[in-house]
């Protein structure tokens, strides 16, 4: 009789085909969003994922750590979509138009991970380690390199904003995806549906444009 090898106790051997990393991520940022960081089950997710109760933390460990690599896996994508613009050797990195088009570019980011702003609205509400580690590690750089960059472009009014910086981030992170995660709401109101590749991209360009509008250097 054919012998087969015997298969380690934990997961089963069928998991690796269940669900890639970046899928396990995906569910746990829907998870993370929907119930908080308490309510949010390791065992739960494993079992939607369609693998054993051990699936998540095999891969990841601790709730903490799977926390962790959900934010990563999103706000890595807008980091390095805005990092670049640090780089003064571009010159294209300068001009209001292609300013325009990066902010659209990131607002869509977050369109594309609406439940990132829950995440963010939850922790901020809460404050704590895991809000630290949003802010540290992304949303204050992220801002500084905004802030240098209009600045470069001749459109920073500090003096008249004291509190800019804040309004830029709520407007953009929040703001930007906020229809897409109450969906009822915005269906309320006058527009377009807002479905589909193209809608998506004229609802981003249209607030990175009232965006940038807004901060016109004559403040009369």
């Amino acid at each position: 009789m054919t012998q087969h090898p015997r298969r380690k106790p934990g997961r089963p051997a069928s998991d690796e085909r269940v669900a890639t990393r970046d899928q396990i991520l995906e569910k746990a940022l829907d998870a993370f969003a929907r119930h908080g960081f308490d309510a949010t089950s390791l065992r739960a997710l494993s079992r939607e994922l369609g693998g054993s109760h051990g699936l998540v933390h095999h891969h990841f460990g601790t709730k903490d750590a799977l926390w962790q690599a959900a934010m990563d896996h999103v706000l890595g994508q807008v980091r390095a979509r805005t990092e670049h613009l640090t780089d003064l050797a571009r010159s294209e990195n300068v001009t209001e138009t292609y300013l325009r088009k990066t902010l659209a570019d990131v607002i869509k980011l977050t369109i594309a991970h609406p439940m990132m702003a829950r995440i963010a609205l939850d922790e901020g509400a809460r404050g704590g380690p895991r809000l630290d580690y949003l802010y540290q590690n992304y949303f204050e750089p992220m801002n500084q390199i905004w802030r240098e960059a209009l600045r470069r472009v001749g459109k920073q009014r500090v003096t008249v904003f004291a509190d800019e910086g804040r309004m830029m981030f709520f407007m953009i992170a929040i703001g930007g995806s906020a229809p897409f995660f109450a969906p009822a709401l915005s269906a309320k109101f006058d527009g377009p549906p807002l479905a589909g590749d193209t809608a998506v991209d004229q609802y981003a360009q249209n607030l990175a444009d009232l965006i940038f509008d807004g901060l016109n250097l004559d403040p009369d």
